[in-house]
């Protein structure tokens, strides 16, 4: 609890609100911790989420533009004035906006609570590693009255540095939009059912005059798309993000790395290049849930050497095919962001700007448009901005990192330098 004299805390309350049980959850959740002095934000309270999908614009241009100014607002909330973040997993599938919010929380060293009042979850029990690893101590809050307790030790923790390391352009420009905009809005907030075609005429204009406007823009000049030779040290790295839970799934995301190799460039493929490819035949087995701790223990292996390659990489590329998106895809493209690198997203069929995907995944894509088809993919890649990225290797960079990613880094680096000695553990297949 906030001592005497000391300004309330703000806590970033995310997850699910698009129905009227989600958003009761959080509103239950603020209560509790404004109840005990602290100050909570919720976007769809607090924020601009109430604004979007916009119902009178039909103009995907402008309904782009509303859910990038959207995604600006809460990152800039969230970077300059939040102390931590309570992200709630109940749901059927986590909230993918809350993913995105908590993921960029723990790569700028905001303090994470995880809390899960919830029976479900995948992998014999176990929350999907990429989401659990978003937490310092790995593991989510069960009770509501454990709640005000986790906050206080996380945010007195001092390990997590936050807001030390200068942000990269990309997510500057997001968070310079977010702050202009809560002083041009302020009075106006929280939104009200009146006036909210005024409020979306203002938010576009000051959208529009912003240096965050122009980040999805593409490179006048697309890179050279000639393949270097064989060992060169200049090959791009790119992560291949999505999921992998079926023989279809697995082989989109192997067609996707063959398709940025043969262009020339380096692809990480979890299921082939990350732990993924040691244990995600074995997590099939029943067995696995008699050995509990070694699972557990390659979840966070698992977290830790995904982190690593996010951070050694020049892009990621999401593929957003799916029902809904791949959660743990969904966090990497939070962390790929605020580390500072480009996001590129690959989706067939529908409008990737349409009401059907989360404001929060638009925000942070590096180039408006996506990829419609996997041989599309290399080509965006080389229209990426570079100078509004950090594309370099930052896996030794710590004055940019919180210790506690800090020290995920080193685990993933050493695991990592391990499994290139044993790869003749893999199993031929996952399946």
């Amino acid at each position: 609890m906030p001592s005497d004299g000391e300004k309330p805390k703000m806590i970033y309350c995310a997850g699910p609100s698009a129905f009227p049980e989600d958003r009761w959850q959080l509103l239950c959740l603020a209560d509790r911790l404004e109840g005990d002095g602290y100050r909570a934000y919720i976007p769809f309270r607090d924020g601009l989420d109430a604004l979007y999908p916009d119902p009178l614009a039909d103009d995907p241009t402008r309904r782009q533009k509303l859910a990038r100014a959207v995604f600006a607002f809460n990152v800039g909330r969230l970077v300059r004035e939040c102390d931590a973040v309570l992200f709630s997993l109940n749901g059927r599938v986590p909230d993918e906006g809350g993913l995105i919010v908590t993921a960029i929380a723990a790569m700028t060293g905001i303090p994470v609570v995880l809390f899960k009042q919830d029976h479900r979850s995948a992998f014999h029990g176990f929350d999907n590693a990429m989401i659990i690893g978003l937490s310092r101590t790995f593991s989510a809050v069960t009770r509501p009255g454990q709640i005000i307790r986790a906050i206080a030790r996380e945010i007195e923790q001092g390990s997590w540095n936050k807001n030390a390391a200068k942000l990269p352009p990309a997510v500057a420009a997001a968070v310079d939009l977010g702050l202009k905009l809560t002083e041009v809005l302020d009075g106006q907030l929280p939104l009200t059912d009146g006036g909210q075609a005024v409020i979306i005429r203002t938010i576009l204009s000051v959208y529009d005059g912003s240096e965050w406007a122009d980040i999805q823009s593409p490179a006048e000049q697309p890179e050279n798309q000639q393949a270097p030779g064989k060992g060169d040290r200049g090959r791009d790295l790119v992560y291949c993000s999505g999921p992998l839970f079926c023989p279809g799934e697995v082989r989109a995301m192997t067609a996707i790395a063959r398709a940025l190799e043969d262009s020339g460039r380096d692809a990480y493929l979890p299921h082939r290049d990350g732990v993924e490819a040691f244990v995600m035949k074995n997590t099939d087995n029943y067995l696995a849930n008699l050995v509990r701790p070694l699972v557990r223990f390659f979840h966070r292996l698992t977290f830790a050497v995904d982190v690593y390659f996010i951070l050694k990489c020049q892009a990621l590329v999401f593929n957003a095919n799916g029902r809904v998106p791949d959660e743990g895809g969904v966090v990497e493209i939070g962390l790929a962001f605020a580390a500072g690198k480009p996001v590129l997203l690959y989706r067939e069929g529908l409008q990737t700007t349409g009401p059907d995907m989360d404001p929060m995944i638009i925000g942070a894509m590096a180039l408006a448009t996506p990829a419609a088809t996997v041989d599309r993919i290399p080509e965006q890649a080389g229209q990426i901005n570079r100078h509004l990225y950090w594309p370099m290797d930052l896996t030794g960079e710590t004055g940019r990192r919180s210790t506690h990613m800090q020290s995920i880094v080193r685990l993933g680096h050493g695991a990592w330098r391990i499994m290139r000695r044993i790869p003749f553990l893999k199993p031929e297949t996952i399946f």
